[in-house]
């Protein structure tokens, strides 16, 4: 590269001459400069944008775990309330949130104790003639044999008469043994043979029943596996559908009622089955609902049905009427086994 100038008073030109590689060596020194500033620069820039974007994501990644915590069951959890004053103040409000579901939650659970307790209860006393009638008949054997052991001087046959006097005292009581376990309010989980639980159902509420005409036909499986249950709940829930199937029947012209057990699937089965005319498709959909009842006003709560069902699902199970109208009513109890139920025994 050349440059050149005139100088008049010398009569004479200047004539400046550089190499190109020595003038494009500067440019291109100035170029690579230029690019490490801003691949620095970017870098920077980019180590920055990461560390304020952590930085400000962290409470968020903290606040969704703890959301999907709680939508899993786990009320009353808590995230820490730290990062921009925004962020404080959206855990503020999300542990204010859980704390009142918290508080929201054991409010629930011990209304629904409640509720249970007192549905159990009321059924307690519609079997109360039933219960009293079953009492009496052992009660006229004790007193009538301990009459004629009285008035016997054979010590042989006073013997007999106090073995008899003992049987039907041990008679009546295992009635209100039963009964009285049936209305405690214990919550406990243990493995249980629903064959027994369906038997002790049936001789609660067996004269009730037969006073009522129907006929109570049991087809019960051997060999059932048990099911993790407490066994006073899971009675609550066959009383009331073989109550419930007792009026079914008030004017059916064939008074039967079916309690089998079996299994479906990995399931064990038990179905509550009577003869009467059946429930209409529009009632079925919506029994299940509280206060939804087939009963006259008056005489009942229409709390029954909804009360077994939340009994059966909080031992992994299903309630469920499975007929049409017309052929009878049957309702269905699936349990999972004992092995497989999650339920803890407490």
């Amino acid at each position: 590269l050349a440059a050149f100038a005139r100088v008049a008073t010398a009569g004479a030109t200047v004539l400046v001459e550089v190499p190109r590689e020595v003038v494009f060596r500067a440019t291109s020194d100035l170029s690579k400069r230029s690019y490490l500033f801003a691949v620095g620069a970017l870098a920077l820039a980019l180590i920055v944008a990461v560390w304020a974007s952590r930085r400000l994501t962290r409470p968020l990644f903290a606040l969704e775990a703890s959301m999907a915590t709680v939508s899993r069951g786990g009320l009353g959890t808590r995230v820490p309330v730290d990062g921009p004053r925004e962020l404080r103040a959206v855990g503020e409000a999300f542990n204010d949130m859980s704390r009142k579901l918290l508080t929201r939650g054991e409010e629930l659970s011990e209304a629904n104790a409640q509720l249970v307790q007192s549905t159990k209860l009321a059924a307690v006393g519609e079997l109360a003639a039933s219960i009293a009638h079953e009492v009496k008949n052992p009660m006229v054997g004790i007193v009538g044999f301990s009459q004629l052991g009285q008035e016997s001087k054979d010590v042989a046959e006073m013997h007999e008469y106090f073995q008899l006097v003992e049987k039907d005292a041990q008679r009546a009581n295992g009635i209100l043994k039963n009964l009285l376990e049936f209305a405690r309010p214990e919550l406990e989980y243990a493995p249980a043979d629903l064959n027994t639980v369906v038997r002790e159902a049936v001789a609660l509420c067996r004269h009730q029943l037969l006073s009522s005409g129907a006929e109570v036909k049991l087809e019960l499986a051997d060999k059932l596996p048990p099911v993790r249950a407490n066994e006073n709940q899971l009675k609550q829930v066959f009383l009331n559908l073989l109550m419930n199937a007792a009026q079914a029947l008030e004017k059916s012209p064939t008074k039967q009622i079916t309690v089998s057990t079996g299994t479906s699937g990995t399931d064990v089965l038990a179905a509550v089955e009577d003869s009467g005319p059946g429930i209409a498709p529009h009632i079925a959909a919506n029994l299940f609902k509280p206060f939804v009842s087939t009963k006259p006003r008056g005489q009942g709560t229409g709390l029954g049905l909804s009360t077994s069902r939340g009994i059966v699902q909080a031992h992994e199970g299903d309630l469920r009427v499975v007929n049409a109208a017309g052929r009878g009513a049957r309702f269905e109890v699936r349990l999972p086994p004992a092995h497989r139920s999650q339920q803890p025994t407490e």
